[in-house]
């Protein structure tokens, strides 16, 4: 898994492919920013981006046992700029890659083309 305390921000020139059980944990008010240029594409499958709080996930990786647990908006959300916005989303939409515990109006897409 991988730990996330500030915002990520992904720059994707060629291909990016997410291998399947991959674990994406975040601290409070952090995001993921993924930026894809016109030859850029992300692949994956069965990845999780979750909240730092999820021990069901990776397990108790902030180290305090059972007492924090997660909930909605832990973690901001993940923006998504590039052409293959709509692809990635309906990934994330048909479960393929899992989202829990962010907030839910902060998946979206910064593409001003779109």
């Amino acid at each position: 898994y991988c730990v996330f305390d500030t915002r990520a921000d992904i720059v994707i020139k060629n291909a990016l492919t997410i291998k399947e059980g991959v674990i994406f944990k975040f601290a409070q008010n952090c995001s993921l920013d993924i930026w894809e240029d016109e030859n850029g594409s992300l692949n994956g499958t069965g990845f999780i981006l979750t909240s730092i709080r999820d021990d069901e996930h990776g397990g108790d990786t902030n180290g305090d046992e059972d007492i924090s647990e997660p909930d909605d908006a832990d973690w901001e959300g993940l923006w998504y700029t590039g052409d293959g916005y709509h692809g990635f989303y309906n990934d994330l939409n048909q479960n393929e890659a899992v989202v829990l515990y962010n907030d839910d109006s902060k998946i979206e897409d910064d593409n001003p083309n779109d």
